[in-house]
Order: C-alpha cells, then sequence, then structure tokens
C-alpha cells in the first residue's frame, strides 16, 4: 500500500537520520540545495567518470535504501539521495525533469576498476523487479532493469552553450571544457572508451 505524502515524507526522514547516525567515521555527509551527499573522505572521486544510477519502485524505495546503502559503505563508494521525499517520489513516479527520472541513488567510483567491480556487486544484490522507471540518459546494465551507467560530470563545472544557458561540464581529450550531454538512449562521449564493451 502506498504511503500519503506525510507518511512518506516522515518514514523518509527517519530513514536518512539512520543512514547519517551509522555512517564509518571516513564518510562525511553534505548536505546540498536538492541532495544529501555520502562522501568517503578517504578515498577523492575524480573530477567526472563513469558514475551508476540506482532506481526502483517507489512502493518498495526506503526498503530497498536500507539494503543498498549497506553494500555502498562496504565497497568504500561516494553516494548520493534526494534530500526530501517530494523529489524522492517525483524521481521515482517520473513527473519531473525527464533526464532525472529513476536516479534514485547516484554512485561515483574512483575509477574503472571500481566501476566494474560496483556493478558487479549490486547487480548480484538487488532484486530485479519490473515496475522500476528507466534513467532515460543512461545505458542498461546487463538485464537489470534497476542498474544504470553513463559517462559524466561527478563535480560541478559549468558552461555556456550557443543560447547562453548554464549547461554541467567535462572535460574533453583536448583539456578542453565541452557539455556533459545528458540525452535520451545514452550518450558517450567520443573519446571514452566504455569498459563494459
Amino acid at each position: 500500500m502506498f504511503l500519503e505524502d506525510n507518511q512518506f515524507s516522515l518514514i523518509y526522514d527517519i530513514k536518512k537520520k539512520e543512514l547519517i547516525s551509522k555512517i564509518p567515521d571516513f564518510y562525511e555527509v553534505i548536505f546540498k540545495k536538492h541532495w544529501v551527499v555520502f562522501n568517503n573522505t578517504q578515498v577523492p572521486i575524480p573530477d567526472q567518470g563513469w558514475k551508476i544510477h540506482l532506481s526502483y519502485n517507489v512502493y518498495e524505495s526506503i526498503e530497498f535504501l536500507t539494503n543498498v546503502s549497506d553494500v555502498l559503505f562496504k565497497l568504500n563508494l561516494s553516494w548520493k539521495i534526494p534530500k526530501q521525499a517530494a523529489l524522492l517520489k517525483g524521481i521515482l513516479l517520473g513527473y519531473i525533469n525527464d533526464t532525472l527520472t529513476g536516479k534514485f541513488i547516484t554512485i561515483y567510483p574512483e575509477d574503472e576498476e571500481k566501476f566494474i567491480i560496483s556493478l558487479s556487486i549490486l547487480d548480484e544484490t538487488i532484486k530485479n523487479i519490473s515496475q522500476v522507471p528507466p534513467v532515460i540518459t543512461d545505458k542498461k546494465y546487463k538485464n537489470s532493469n534497476c542498474i544504470f551507467y553513463r559517462y559524466g560530470a561527478f563535480k560541478n563545472k559549468v558552461i555556456y552553450d550557443e543560447y547562453g544557458n548554464k549547461q554541467s561540464a567535462i572535460i574533453d581529450d583536448r583539456g578542453k571544457l565541452v557539455i556533459d550531454y545528458r540525452k535520451p538512449n545514452f550518450y558517450k562521449p567520443p573519446w571514452i572508451n566504455n569498459p563494459l564493451e
């Protein structure tokens, strides 16, 4: 049964407090405008790389967060979740920006080796269910409906497009800032090789 907004918000807030209370000593919690970041201070993350997005059914999302957070801490990964329950519901019910839909948990592996290992362990851990919003900007991992990935910015670099709009940016193979495109059907920068292919 789906919870009413106030019930869902209360339970989600309790879950966030539980996560914060059990983080390892070498983690810090960063509260941003829309996100709560669980940052491993012993493993610096690069400015950009292969990121992982986890999606799930909103009805089971809080239980899912409980189970997955243990794995993420054991893997010493840095990751983030929506700060507010309303944003979480919007992400998993698909009534906000299409490029955010499905992006419940965002994970920042520090290198390609950790990226590959993390995907494999998460695939073994996460129950694959069907009623999950897809992440349209990402590539699905194997046959999972819950695990997606793409190459993109980890840190906040910006560039202005031809219309003067501020865009997230990454550095290309020539050292130049370029737009970090979040396109439907998965976009990979042409100078980057997919380590899974």
